[in-house]
């Protein structure tokens, strides 16, 4: 669409600019909107382009949350993009890093889309698939500790729904 076109063309204004300021924080913040940009217009080879650079950056630039963010949004994109073991090797790094976040709304969020990207990737080996979906129950799980611990009842609505989901 005209909108996603005139959006694309601002970012990568936006990510020159932040390169010649050599601002590796805000690059990475916008590689990680492009990456989901391109997601969404199922450009899905240059999101994950995308999304590596802004995980890169974020590491440079010692942002925790934008590393673990980019690599949940490349995970996801893997799995749109049938990349399944990719998706599955992203998803690890992701909970990785989510791991050192302090608890909020943010890092429930991010447990939940952990958890959703794992239940959508394909394994054809029996074991690995059975090692996601207890992955899933997990990061479910802990974004519910954290959600009740903030009482947060919007992620443990949303937590409680997909553990629901996973014992269907």
């Amino acid at each position: 669409t005209l909108e996603s076109e005139r959006a694309g063309s601002l970012l990568r204004e936006a990510l020159a600019v932040a390169r010649a300021d050599q601002d590796a924080k805000l690059a990475g913040e916008i590689l990680n909107d492009l990456g989901n940009l391109s997601a969404t217009q199922q450009k899905y080879a240059e999101a994950l382009t995308a999304f590596e650079e802004s995980v890169a950056l974020a590491r440079q630039s010692s942002n925790s949350w934008l590393t673990a963010q980019a690599l949940c949004n490349a995970a996801a994109t893997a799995v749109r993009a049938g990349e399944d073991r990719k998706a599955d090797e992203l998803n690890s790094q992701a909970l990785r890093g989510i791991a050192h976040l302090d608890n909020s709304h943010a890092k429930a969020f991010l447990l939940l889309t952990v958890g959703q990207t794992d239940r959508q990737i394909k394994l054809t080996n029996a074991e690995l698939a059975q090692r996601l979906l207890l992955r899933a129950h997990q990061s479910f799980e802990q974004a519910l500790a954290v959600a009740e611990k903030l009482e947060d009842r919007a992620i443990e609505t949303y937590a409680l729904g997909y553990l629901g989901q996973l014992y269907e």
